[in-house]
């Protein structure tokens, strides 16, 4: 109550309410200074603005699209590489009338493409960062890094990686790859007033939304075990 109060009051007096604040270019060259942006114009800081602010220039769109698409078909990639028809070595001819042997091939060579990618997109900002110490405990970098990880964790426990529990660790690592829709995310809308709003919100409403949650707890434990005694009288 007291909150809508406030705002009220801001609303009357024709204050505006910082927590609504679109921030403004001197204030966004700011932060992004702190972020490790350099701050000499140039090559490097164009490279930055590419990778780190999408709302930069066209060319930071595009390659944030690009990234969203990429990070699409590896979800895909890795959906398609856990059918039968794909993983059974004994099959020849897969439903798609393609052979076992160059699906596989084919998700192979996809996934190092999309390794490579991502790994010099790490390696590309860290180069041309001025804040390397912040940008190895961003958290964002992380979800980048174990993105990637998986496919030389593979390659270091190969060939025992064809078998056993070192095969079955690597290939759930793997769906770390789904991690990086939500860094994208975060990096598409941090300029965004909409995704401020958005998590104002959801900071007010943390108590509603975690009843809810509960609630939903609840109703899925609920219908999965009257399911199960349903299946199994």
């Amino acid at each position: 109550e007291g909150a809508e109060v406030w705002h009220t009051e801001l609303i009357f007096f024709k204050i505006e309410n910082p927590a609504f604040k679109v921030p403004t270019a001197e204030e966004i060259d700011m932060e992004q200074l702190e972020q490790g942006k350099p701050e000499a114009p140039g090559l490097r800081q164009n490279i930055w603005l590419m990778w780190e602010d999408p709302r930069s220039s066209s060319y930071a769109k595009m390659l944030s699209s690009f990234s969203v698409f990429i990070i699409i078909l590896g979800v895909i990639a890795f959906v398609l590489d856990t059918l039968p028809w794909v993983r059974d070595p004994e099959l020849r001819v897969s439903d798609i009338g393609l052979s076992n042997t160059s699906v596989r091939r084919g998700l192979k060579a996809f996934e190092i493409s999309i390794v490579c990618f991502f790994t010099m997109e790490i390696i590309t900002r860290f180069t041309v960062t001025t804040a390397k110490k912040k940008f190895m405990f961003d958290p964002i970098t992380w979800v980048d890094i174990v993105a990637v990880a998986p496919f030389y964790i593979g390659l270091m426990l190969n060939p025992s990686v064809d078998s056993g529990s070192a095969s079955i660790f690597v290939r759930t690592l793997r769906l770390a790859r789904v991690l990086r829709v939500l860094g994208l995310v975060f990096k598409l809308g941090k300029y965004s007033h909409g995704v401020r709003v958005l998590t104002q919100t959801f900071k007010t409403c943390l108590m509603e939304l975690s009843i809810l949650g509960v609630l939903l707890f609840m109703a899925v434990l609920m219908i999965s075990s009257g399911m199960f005694f349903c299946e199994n009288p």
